[in-house]
């Protein structure tokens, strides 16, 4: 008897966007350099207060992301410039179906010598049976800085929501003139509650977070780093391997992590950044 042909997913029409950006230095100030936005990705630059740098604000008009998804996101901040990039909100990445492939998040991210960048998306929201592949590919040069962040909710708990199924993988690669200075890969197949209850996960947790500080001061800064962790009310650790600054942050639910990742974003601006406290106003929406 012949084999019986494996079924596949219908082929349906995809969200496709790709956004690319360069800040750069003219008199003492940071200006938008050069913006390319294509297909669901936009970005806009709302006012600042003076005592901020300029913000670029994400969007994607697909409203999320599901299977056969992509989102492609290339950021450069030229030498002496300070700019700061976010989310106009949480990302969604909605259920998949059976056998098609997973939506696809890819960031890259150039920061030239004496350049502060700051990549502060808000959170993704994680729905049961969702699919991701997302890649953070990073590169600076010289006394180049960056402040980063990531953070996922897994579930909808205010709905009742568990994650009984999904599929994510998480890439960052982290490079200092060419050279890979930090790299890491979390999979989570199936992705589930139980996973998740994994004291090396995230302990019982549904909402973690990584945030990243590169700069040639991070071991200088591990001590005051742990002193803000201190004052959070969720599982926090922070850890140095030079140039590379790793903070986790792991909560029972996505609004008791969003706090606190807020409260040690602000805190890292700071006293590690010598910046003034606040996040982006799109943060307090």
């Amino acid at each position: 008897m012949p084999a019986t042909p494996t079924a596949h997913p219908p082929v349906l029409q995809r969200s496709q966007g790709e956004v690319r950006l360069s800040f750069a230095a003219r008199g003492g100030q940071t200006i938008l350099d050069d913006l390319y936005q294509h297909g669901c990705a936009k970005a806009r630059l709302p006012k600042t207060a003076p005592s901020h740098p300029p913000d670029a604000v994400l969007i994607n008009t697909g409203g999320g992301l599901t299977d056969g998804d992509v989102l492609k996101t290339e950021i450069r901040w030229a030498a002496h410039c300070h700019a700061r990039v976010t989310g106009q909100a949480a990302e969604r990445i909605y259920q998949a179906r059976e056998g098609a492939d997973p939506a696809r998040i890819t960031t890259h991210l150039h920061v030239e010598d004496g350049a502060l960048a700051e990549w502060l998306p808000q959170e993704t929201l994680f729905f049961d049976g969702g699919a991701l592949n997302r890649t953070t590919a990073i590169n600076l040069e010289g006394s180049g800085r960056l402040l980063a962040c990531e953070a996922i909710v897994f579930g909808r708990a205010a709905m009742g929501e568990a994650m009984t199924n999904g599929y994510l993988r998480e890439e960052w690669r982290v490079s200092l003139e060419g050279r890979l200075v930090w790299a890491e890969a979390l999979r989570m197949d199936p992705l589930t509650q139980e996973r998740l209850n994994r004291a090396a996960i995230a302990g019982g947790g549904r909402a973690l977070a990584t945030i990243l500080y590169v700069g040639e001061d991070a071991a200088a800064n591990i001590g005051a780093v742990r002193a803000e962790l201190g004052g959070i009310s969720c599982f926090s650790g922070a850890t140095c391997m030079p140039p590379v600054l790793l903070i986790r942050l792991a909560a029972n639910d996505g609004a008791m992590l969003r706090i606190a990742l807020m409260r040690t974003i602000e805190g890292l601006r700071r006293v590690v950044l010598g910046c003034a406290a606040g996040l982006p106003r799109v943060w307090h929406c």
